[in-house]
Formats: C-alpha cells, sequence, structure tokens
C-alpha cells in the first residue's frame, strides 16, 4: 500500500513538473515541487487559464494521496505500538515502523516460540551454514 502511494505521489510531482516545463518555466525542479509550501510559491508562476486548471487538478490529487500516506504512516505507526516485538525490533538498523510491522505480523505475538533464537530463525534472521559438494556458503 505505501509503495503505491509513494509511487502515486511521485508520478503526480512528475506530472506537474511536466506542465511547468511545458510552460517555459524550466527552472522550477522537481524538488520545488516535492514540499506543499514550495508548491503554493510556484503556483504563481503559471498564468494561462488553461494550465492553471490542469495545475489545480494535479495539486488535489496530490494533496489527497499525500493525506492518504499520512493516514497509512500514522495507522502503521498504531500497530507498531500495540506490537510486543516491535520493541526489540525497531532498534536495528535498517528496521522503520513499516518493516517492524511486518515483522509483527508475520511473527504474532511470539508466545508459539520458546526463545528469541527460534523466532529470529522461523523469520529468517539467522544465519544458515549452508554446504552443498565443495561450496560453503
Amino acid at each position: 500500500m505505501k509503495q503505491f502511494l509513494v509511487k502515486t505521489r511521485t508520478a503526480l510531482i512528475n506530472r506537474l513538473h511536466t506542465l511547468y516545463v511545458q510552460a517555459g518555466k524550466t527552472g522550477v525542479k522537481k524538488k520545488d515541487l516535492a514540499a506543499t509550501g514550495s508548491r503554493e510559491k510556484m503556483n504563481v508562476l503559471l498564468r494561462n487559464g488553461a494550465q492553471k486548471m490542469i495545475m489545480e487538478s494535479i495539486e488535489r490529487e496530490l494533496e489527497a494521496a499525500e493525506a492518504e500516506l499520512a493516514t497509512f504512516k500514522e495507522k502503521i505507526a498504531k500497530i507498531v505500538r500495540k506490537s510486543e516485538p516491535a520493541p526489540y525490533v525497531m532498534p536495528i538498523p535498517g528496521v522503520g515502523p513499516a518493516l517492524a510491522a511486518a515483522f509483527a505480523a508475520y511473527i504474532g505475538d511470539g508466545a508459539r516460540f520458546d526463545t528469541a533464537g527460534q523466532s529470529a530463525n522461523y523469520a529468517g534472521l539467522t544465519p544458515v551454514l549452508d554446504c552443498s559438494g565443495d561450496t560453503v556458503q
């Protein structure tokens, strides 16, 4: 879901950037259109009625996508706060709320495991020695 929302937001920013380029405003960069505040400053550059209408339409879609993304992030944060394994997983470098929520969904409350090592092995986080013929991995 998050990946879909991020891709949608990126596509809308790209469409908005294309609109500015078509209007001859080549100094506008995509990063200028990523933040709401800087987008509002750029909006005054479009004076043509049709371009302004298209820009406003893209803006509405972009605001909806950003609101949906914010709601999704809040839901993930709520899941992580309720999750029992999350405090143990979150300090691991590279693990954010989305991965912690996925881990919690995969492992559950962990009651079916006797040790932490068993749950780590189940999740595929434990290194495994694989010996096959002459190769050791």
